[in-house]
């Protein structure tokens, strides 16, 4: 599931520059910030990807199997 979205992520940047004609932004300060959003992004999902799973199921709050 990880890899799944980490490539999502890159693969709508470079269909919005390929298929769409869309460019990124160089003036303004505007692309490092576009870098830096897909870096942390694409960082999030690999330290998700590596997490260990809880140990013990614990119920749903609001939810009863009566």
């Amino acid at each position: 599931m990880a890899s799944s979205n980490a490539v999502t992520l890159f693969v709508s940047v470079i269909f919005g520059l390929t298929v769409s004609g869309e460019s990124l932004s160089h003036g303004h300060g505007r692309l490092a910030p576009a870098i830096i959003g897909l870096a942390s992004a694409l960082i999030g999902i690999v330290l998700l990807a590596g997490a260990k799973p809880p140990l013990t199921a614990e119920p749903i709050p609001g939810t009863s199997h009566a």
